[in-house]
């Protein structure tokens, strides 16, 4: 619910695209943004933080507003 509620939000801003960069640990995520139409770009980068973080990138292009699905998925 909360993609799809970020994802009408960028439309409401005229977005094309969202981005999203998640931990390479996260892998259920990963699952979630796939099965959501988002697209693993290849591309890392390293946080340097306590943690040692790697992300990786998502994307995926943005339909037109009336066309996205509402957080109920309908």
């Amino acid at each position: 619910a909360l993609v799809r509620r970020a994802e009408r939000e960028a439309r409401r801003w005229d977005a094309r695209q969202m981005r999203l960069w998640t931990d390479t640990r996260f892998t259920d995520a990963h699952r979630l943004y796939r099965r959501l139409g988002y697209t693993a770009t290849g591309r890392r980068r390293d946080l340097y933080d306590l943690s040692a973080t790697t992300e990786i990138e998502f994307w995926r292009p943005l339909p037109p507003l009336n066309e996205l699905p509402t957080a109920a998925g309908t």
